[in-house]
């Protein structure tokens, strides 16, 4: 299939077997995940260090797996929408 826009979160985003990316060794490290090393998939951001996972990832576990801070609801946010905005920008091919 034709390489498009990565689909909206939310979306299809959330079945990452759906879908490939094109390049995906050349995505930078800044949108990739450090817990399942992909490019993420509903960011959020834990506000004690201000680093970001997969929101899927960070449900699997009770501490933020680098400063080590307990998660608790009210410390994990949305990650900012210019993050949202530069991963919407990847290429994918639907499988």
């Amino acid at each position: 299939a034709a390489p498009s826009a990565a689909p909206p979160a939310g979306g299809v985003l959330g079945d990452r077997a759906a879908f490939d990316y094109v390049d995906e060794d050349g995505v930078a490290d800044e949108l990739q995940c450090s817990l399942c090393r992909e490019p993420f998939v509903e960011p959020v951001m834990h506000t004690a260090c201000l680093n970001t996972f997969c929101a899927g990832c960070l449900r699997r576990v009770q501490r933020c797996p680098l400063c080590r801070a307990e998660l608790a609801a009210d410390s994990v946010r949305r990650a900012p929408l210019a993050l949202q905005n530069l991963l919407d920008r990847l290429q994918v091919s639907c499988k």
